[in-house]
């Protein structure tokens, strides 16, 4: 019975190491690129990564949109004023220009938005919440990023976030 057990315990540690070990293996590629400077894939299946931090300069107001995901990695930042955005994509910083607009803007960004540029198109469908407690902005509770590539690829993935405006 007790060789059993030690048998059972060992073929149980032995397997969470396999598992472990092929973890690891994923994540070097993320790692790899973080060392490089460059942004992370945030899905090997897909061609978006993850932004660095962005900043505001005094007066704008953006648009900070993560995936739902696990972790939450911010996906697109969009500047108000100037009507872009910017991505992450195939491992380098994307910018864009916003090519149509729909429904009644919030602090610069609209319900439905497309930006444009490099190949890529990403089409953006968002529910702003405006709250008393939120002053220069608006909680971005759900949302749908569509991005479309020159060869007729689609990746759809649920956002949310919140548009910020830097005091000025």
């Amino acid at each position: 019975m007790k060789m059993e057990r030690r048998q059972g315990t060992l073929a149980a540690l032995m397997l969470a190491a396999t598992l472990l070990q092929a973890c690891a293996a994923q994540l070097q590629p993320a790692r790899e690129a973080a060392a490089a400077g460059s942004p992370a894939p945030i899905n090997p299946d897909t061609r978006l990564g993850e932004l660095p931090p962005q900043r505001l300069a005094a007066g704008q107001c953006g648009l900070f949109l993560w995936g739902r995901t696990v972790p939450a990695r911010l996906v697109l930042f969009g500047a108000g004023r100037d009507g872009g955005a910017r991505i992450a994509m195939d491992g380098r910083i994307v910018d864009l220009l916003r090519a149509s607009a729909e429904g009644d803007p919030v602090f610069g960004q609209f319900p439905r938005q497309t930006f444009k540029g490099e190949g890529a198109e990403i089409g953006l469908t968002l529910e702003f919440e405006r709250r008393p407690d939120l002053v220069g902005g608006a909680l971005v509770p759900r949302g749908v990023l569509d991005l479309r590539d020159a060869d007729g690829w689609s990746h759809v993935m649920p956002v949310a976030g919140l548009i910020g405006c830097e005091p000025g």
